[in-house]
């Protein structure tokens, strides 16, 4: 018999009577069924396929090279969304890379469909369709420690002997151990409003440190609902200015609402490319920054997605289909980055999971936010795990020296040297299609500014210097269809609006890349036609919409328009 829980975990038992009914689980796929031939489990003493001992990742997975596994089984290897994974066939000198963005179809024949990481000095690699058989594809194992993963579930959290499950690469934070030493240490956390409660963890782990002897200078450097693209503009400000001796990356919940708003068009390389650009725009500007990862958890229970503060696209949809993006996809992104780099990442989120739902209750006020008891208990674990990380020998795979050099990027086209430009009227034109609307400042908390809202026909010229340009806008029903065109160039069409534009959300649009390291001219026009309001998941129905409406009609003309308040600009490292 078989049951399957809220988290889409079908939990059976072999009805074979020599494998003794021992339990297992089995995780199916989130964008198809997984048949029972096509998992690639099974059972040594009788050859069944009907349970397993090992869970399945949870985003979907296709089966590739044949490794052991524990308890009497064998296991495929499974090739995940997220993955970093090269090409076989390709020389070494020559090798591709790229990150896994969907599984089509399962099985031996399956296809996943992967983009190409970007290689210094090549043209900006398009989306490939790859099949799994025929192309070879080889996941890419962490050099330190293999493939190292953090456990489903992890009860026994705060017991030591359990930390090596929730901190990966703990050598990374070696570089620490001088600010310890000193009993002063300075800590910049960059994040999101998880990072910003008064009495969240943050700071309880400066307390938490403070009690035990170390001197610590609070340096909040979060940003509302950002996650590691906005963040990535906002390094040098943010960051670079303060120097702090640790640096704490606070990203995934807002990167899973960012991958879950990109689907189906997963934008799981440009998280990539900013999480990167984080890190080396650090160890460039503060090369005695120590920087680690902190994945944070969202709930996935049912009384949760009442609660849900962020994204309405997480209310939306699906708990399996959408929860796999913030517990899998987004650490595992981060993981990369940090593999590459020698840095250490704290996964809190098997330990989340396990707890009850009195204790959830108890923890979270929300879907992820912290009540001043969870505020505590975290900020109590993450003094814990940093003060066991700093004592951990070092792997002789992991190379930390005490001056962290800078290794070739994972992808050329890595958000470095960030910067955000603020949107001046008189690059907007003509002046009838132009108003102004007060609403919030994505980059200041709490504050509010003056948006220039650019309507149908109206053009925009954005001047700047670097390799990639976009900006940082609202989407929502009312967003247009463009015309981009760069430095003269031939023109080419971007519509903003997708799936989840029934409700206004925060966005970072990436209008042009692949450029040379220089001053450029970008125009933008907004199209007059009406784009298609059919691929919308829900209508929207908002007071606001309803307002825009009538004002346009007023107007004779159409709601859309260009919400235009900071553009941005990353730069190609030299």
């Amino acid at each position: 018999m078989l049951q399957q829980d809220l988290l889409g975990i079908r939990r059976g038992y072999c009805r074979r009577p020599e494998c003794s009914e021992c339990e297992g689980f089995s995780r199916r796929g989130m964008c198809f069924p997984l048949a029972a031939a096509d998992i690639g489990f099974h059972c040594e003493s009788c050859g069944c396929k009907s349970k397993e001992h090992e869970q399945l990742p949870q985003a979907p997975s296709i089966g590739l090279a044949t490794e052991a596994s524990q308890a009497g089984y064998h296991a495929h290897r499974h090739l995940c969304v997220g993955d970093l994974v090269q090409l076989k066939g390709a020389e070494a000198s020559t090798a591709k890379r790229g990150i896994v963005l969907d599984i089509l179809e399962s099985g031996p024949f399956g296809l996943c469909s992967v983009e190409l990481l970007r290689e210094s000095g090549t043209p900006v690699p398009e989306e490939r369709f790859i099949s799994v058989r025929t192309a070879e594809l080889r996941v890419q194992a962490h050099a330190s420690v293999g493939s190292w993963s953090p456990p489903r579930v992890l009860g026994g959290f705060d017991r030591e002997e359990n930390f090596k499950n929730l901190v990966f690469q703990p050598e990374g934070l070696h570089g620490l151990v001088p600010a310890l030493k000193r009993r002063r240490c300075s800590i910049c956390v960059l994040g999101g409003s998880i990072s910003l409660q008064a009495r969240g963890y943050r700071p309880n782990l400066v307390r938490a440190l403070e009690r035990r002897g170390v001197a610590v200078e609070d340096l909040p450097a979060a940003v509302g609902t950002a996650g590691s693209r906005p963040l990535a503009l906002v390094v040098h400000d943010m960051v670079l200015t303060k120097r702090p001796d640790l640096l704490i990356v606070e990203v995934a919940v807002n990167d899973g609402d960012d991958l879950l708003e990109s689907t189906p068009n997963s934008n799981a390389i440009s998280i990539l490319q900013a999480a990167e650009g984080i890190v080396r725009s650090v160890r460039r500007g503060s090369p005695s920054t120590t920087i680690v990862f902190l994945e944070m958890f969202l709930r996935d229970d049912m009384e949760a997605r009442m609660l849900k503060t962020g994204s309405e696209a997480w209310q939306h949809s699906s708990m399996e289909e959408a929860v796999m993006w913030y517990h899998d996809v987004a650490p595992r992104l981060h993981r990369h980055v940090c593999s590459h780099y020698g840095l250490a990442q704290i996964d809190l989120i098997p330990a989340l999971r396990s707890l009850g739902a009195e204790q959830r209750s108890e923890w979270f006020r929300d879907d992820c936010h912290h009540s001043d008891a969870g505020g505590e208990a975290l900020g109590n674990l993450l003094a814990k795990l940093l003060l066991w990380a700093v004592r951990q020998p070092a792997l002789p795979a992991l190379k930390v020296p005490a001056a962290p050099s800078i290794p070739a990027a994972l992808d050329a086209g890595c958000w470095c040297n960030g910067k955000t430009i603020r949107v001046l009227r008189g690059w907007l034109s003509p002046a009838s299609l132009v108003s102004t609307r007060r609403d919030k400042d994505l980059l200041h908390l709490g504050q509010q500014a003056d948006w220039l809202l650019l309507y149908t026909a109206g053009k925009a010229t954005i001047p700047f210097k670097g390799s990639s340009c976009g900006l940082m806008t609202l989407l929502g029903p009312d967003a247009p269809c463009l015309q981009v065109r760069v430095d003269g160039g031939g023109v080419r069409r971007l519509s903003l609006l997708d799936q989840w534009c029934f409700y206004w959300r925060d966005a970072v649009v990436l209008l042009c890349d692949g450029l040379a390291d220089t001053t450029h001219t970008l125009e933008l026009q907004v199209e007059e036609d009406t784009p298609d309001m059919s691929i919308l998941k829900r209508q929207p129905c908002s007071e606001l919409w309803g307002r825009f409406q009538e004002e346009a009609r007023e107007a004779g003309r159409q709601p859309q328009k260009l919400w235009m308040l900071y553009a941005c600009a990353v730069e190609t490292e030299t």
